[in-house]
């Protein structure tokens, strides 16, 4: 069965969309010429005060004002994104930032016998026992959706920042158009720095990225148990 994931880190803050250009992180070396150019070829880069966004050799880069976000679909960058994440932060360390995620996105295609099963088992309210064990809340969302939020140790840093940690965990039985199981996972973190304080969000992120390992565990684990008859 077909098989296709996505990570991504998000930051939120009060962003500058103008600065974030090919050319940038090129000049930063968080790009090559070869991808930075390779970038600019493409007709989808858009650089504007309230949106920048482009793509680069298997990843995606996209700055709102409130909003970043660099993703991948291809699992062998995952290294590669949280290199991004962490160099384009280390240099813009004078952003206020709020919040950032670790995402991961599981989407595995199923039969149509399996489509209609698990949208019955959903629609009925489908228990989830490590959910029912761990988790903070369980949200039955509509009929072909289960949500889940566990609590995560905090992380620990040598500076004053206080960074509180929640996993929420998403299924879905989807169409695309084939029928298909979804599971979103989502590691939220809130950031609370003393006012006025700079900071650097590279070793917080770097300390985070074990949640990529335990999503891409986990994701296989719910995908099999709601395979279950």
């Amino acid at each position: 069965m077909d098989l296709q994931t996505q990570h991504a880190i998000v930051v939120v803050g009060a962003m500058n969309p103008t600065i974030h250009h090919p050319q940038w992180y090129q000049a930063v070396e968080l790009l090559s010429q070869a991808e930075a150019e390779a970038a600019l070829s493409r007709n989808n880069v858009v650089v504007l005060p309230q949106l920048a966004q482009f793509e680069a050799d298997g990843l995606s880069l996209e700055c709102n004002q409130s909003r970043w976000q660099v993703a991948t679909t291809t699992p062998t960058l995952r290294a590669r994104i949280l290199r991004i994440a962490q160099g384009t932060f280390q240099r813009l360390y004078h952003t206020p930032v709020s919040a950032f995620g670790m995402n991961y996105q599981y989407t595995r295609e199923i039969k149509e016998s399996s489509f209609e099963r698990l949208s019955g088992k959903m629609t009925a309210g489908m228990p989830y026992p490590q959910a029912n064990a761990l988790a903070t809340s369980a949200t039955h969302l509509d009929g072909f959706n289960f949500s889940f939020s566990y609590p995560m140790p905090a992380l620990a840093t040598d500076t004053d920042t206080e960074v509180e940690r929640t996993l929420r965990v998403t299924a879905s039985v989807i169409r695309l158009p084939n029928p298909a199981v979804q599971i979103r996972a989502n590691a939220h973190h809130d950031i609370v720095v003393p006012a006025a304080k700079e900071y650097d969000l590279a070793p917080i992120i770097e300390q985070a990225a074990h949640v990529f390992d335990v999503m891409e565990a986990y994701a296989p684990s719910l995908f099999e148990y709601l395979q279950g008859e």
